[in-house]
């Protein structure tokens, strides 16, 4: 058939905690590569922190990582919260959702090509926006506005739907990691200056043009690390 298959497993840690089974969160994502230059992930992600957040995330990304397609479902708490079905176009973003708070919505947003991309809490997703910088400018910062997110909750514990940010990507230049799943030529980037209070966060993504997320750090009350621990690729 002619795809490429990634798949991986991250891990979430308080500060200080280093051991396997001492995790407070999962994502299990597989990435298929098409032939037609999309490519689709499917991530499953638990917040297992009080309230448990347990979020579906199924979304394709043309070739330069603008947006196509997407799904999200989550339950909070172990009760259904919503789920959201989004289509984007070069010039449209369209979301049909039906949440446990809102109903039933319909939204859409203009948009252009060479948005931040799409948020949708999920950590691999995380990665793919740090393709909207322009690497070219090498390092610095560049300001995001409008930002179409699943949530502006700091967990994605709400919607999903359509929501706006702005928000700043910092690039610090490149780094090589270490981490459980092995060692990793990456780019390190922040966000910074969000609009809704996010916590610091800075980010490390393959630097293979794939944009893989292999590790980040969440600052504020309750600092966090994010750990790439399983990687695997083969072709279809």
């Amino acid at each position: 058939m002619g795809e490429t298959i990634f798949t991986g497993k991250i891990l979430s840690f308080h500060e200080g905690a280093s051991a396997i089974g001492d995790q407070i969160g999962e994502e299990d994502w597989e990435i298929v590569l098409h032939p037609d230059g999309l490519r689709s992930l499917r991530a499953r992600c638990w917040l297992r922190d009080s309230p448990p957040v347990l979020r579906d995330v199924l979304q394709s990304v043309d070739a330069d990582f603008h947006p196509h397609d997407a799904y999200v479902r989550i339950v909070v708490d172990g009760r259904f919260r919503g789920s959201a079905w989004y289509r984007f176009s070069d010039t449209l973003a369209e979301c049909e959702a039906d949440t446990a708070g809102e109903g039933r919505v319909r939204q859409t947003f203009p948009i252009h090509r060479g948005i931040r991309g799409f948020g949708t809490h999920s950590l691999q997703s995380d990665g793919w926006l740090a393709a909207g910088y322009d690497l070219s400018t090498g390092v610095g910062l560049q300001r995001f506005h409008n930002n179409l997110m699943t949530s502006t909750n700091h967990r994605g514990a709400t919607g999903p739907m359509f929501m706006t940010t702005d928000s700043t990507l910092q690039y610090h230049g490149p780094e090589t990691l270490d981490v459980p799943a092995g060692r990793f030529d990456c780019h390190h980037f922040s966000f910074v200056g969000t609009s809704h209070g996010y916590p610091p966060y800075h980010m490390w993504v393959t630097a293979d043009r794939h944009y893989t997320f292999v590790r980040a750090t969440l600052g504020g009350a309750d600092p966090q690390r994010f750990e790439l621990v399983q990687f695997n690729r083969h072709d279809a």
